[in-house]
């Protein structure tokens, strides 16, 4: 492996990505920052997150519960 990942490119406003295994739309992006804002398909609050966290195919890995760290549901 050359040790440089291939990176896709920045997404548009309105279109659909996935983050995890949830599809969120985007809302706008910040690229100096690599953060772009996006919503759930079926929720209205707008939030930020890296670029690299969005993907074009649902992720099905399992995760941790926040709740079980000691953080909230």
């Amino acid at each position: 492996m050359s040790g440089k990942e291939t990176r896709l490119p920045l997404p548009c406003k309105s279109e659909r990505w996935y983050l995890m295994n949830q599809v969120v739309i985007v809302i706008s992006r910040l690229p100096w920052f690599d953060l772009v804002k996006v919503r759930y398909e079926n929720e209205a609050k707008e939030f930020f997150v890296d670029v690299q966290l969005l993907s074009l195919e649902p992720d099905s890995s399992p995760t941790i519960s926040l709740a079980l760290l000691g953080g909230t549901p």
